[in-house]
């Protein structure tokens, strides 16, 4: 486990403090809480003695040693770690541990073993600088407990301790699962967001296609279109060609008409009858191309509009899809 977790994420102070708060009335003792980092979490039944050895800042730092230097020892061993306290009070430490790592410290006493004499108590008040006559009425008021009774209080703690330790793995694990099913369903939102980026994609390149299947559509209908206007045309000259065999005709008649004076006029004649015959041949074999081209164009024109409308079909499944793919995706960042 990595020390970055704090012993405040994964316990509930306020369960800690009913559980911690109840074996100090009972037991009669102060009960003080550090996390790894030495910041004091709870005090509960402090002394009056406390508030004088233990009101400033360079003195609680003297005590939060004392107390964390034996949870560090009790941590190793698994037992209660017995110590005199700078200020001459005797206590005993826990460790708090999750996952084999040592993540605070409960420190209780804060009590004495014997009765207290007046000219030591005096003299550790000097020592320590605090003011001899604060200290040694406070010192008096101090509850005297004998070591087996601290012992019995000290295997109760250690149980306690326990039972906070295993309810912050409990938590921990929890932490754990909800890491874990946090980042599966991240990293599921973020599949589903490049699905749907890969679906817009693709409705975008669909209709960019259904858009150059549209031109190519409608210029093969400007070719059909164009193709009329040709038949009108050879229609047009095939009128021409038929009125020129018949004055081709008319002219030979007339030649004939005129005798050798029209022999000349006659030979004129029969080059545009044949002009004309010519001229009809080309314009129908003319036809029959255009009337091929004519129904290619159309052929290519029915099967344009046969692909438009699947790549229409597709683009409306498509769309569904995108629907149902950004819905999946909201479920999934509100869960």
């Amino acid at each position: 486990m990595d020390n970055e977790i704090k012993l405040t994420d994964i316990i509930d102070i306020r369960t800690m403090q009913e559980l911690l708060d109840a074996y100090a009335r009972a037991a009669g003792l102060a009960v003080t809480v550090y996390d790894h980092e030495g910041v004091n979490i709870l005090s509960l039944n402090q002394t009056d003695l406390c508030a004088h050895t233990r009101g400033t800042q360079r003195l609680a730092e003297n005590a939060k040693k004392d107390a964390l230097r034996a949870g560090q020892t009790a941590a190793r061993s698994g037992r209660p770690v017995f110590y005199t306290a700078f200020d001459g009070v005797v206590e005993f430490a826990v460790a708090v541990t999750v996952r084999g790592e040592q993540i605070g410290t409960i420190a209780a006493g804060q009590v004495l073993s014997d009765r207290p004499d007046t000219s030591a108590i005096s003299a550790l008040a000097s020592k320590i600088g605090v003011d001899p006559d604060d200290y040694i009425p406070a010192a008096n008021e101090l509850k005297i407990i004998s070591k087996e009774e601290l012992n019995t209080y000290a295997e109760l703690l250690l149980r306690i301790s326990g039972l906070i330790s295993r309810l912050g793995s409990d938590r921990l694990s929890e932490l754990d699962e909800l890491s874990a099913r946090t980042e599966s369903i991240s990293g599921l939102a973020a599949d589903y967001e490049k699905i749907s980026e890969q679906s817009v994609a693709a409705v975008k390149a669909l209709r960019d296609f259904a858009a150059r299947f549209e031109s190519v559509r409608k210029k093969a209908q400007a070719a059909d279109r164009t193709m009329t206007s040709t038949d009108s045309v050879l229609n047009y000259v095939q009128n021409v060609a038929t009125r020129m065999t018949l004055l081709g005709f008319n002219a030979s008649i007339e030649a004939k008409h005129a005798g050798e004076a029209g022999a000349g006029f006659n030979v004129i004649a029969q080059e545009v009858r044949t002009l004309a015959e010519q001229t009809s041949g080309r314009i129908r074999s003319a036809e029959e191309v255009l009337g091929g081209v004519k129904l290619t164009i159309k052929n290519i024109e029915q099967e344009l509009n046969a692909a438009k409308e699947k790549i229409d079909d597709n683009i409306e499944t498509i769309n569904a899809l995108e629907a149902a793919i950004a819905e999946a995706g909201e479920k999934i960042k509100r869960s």
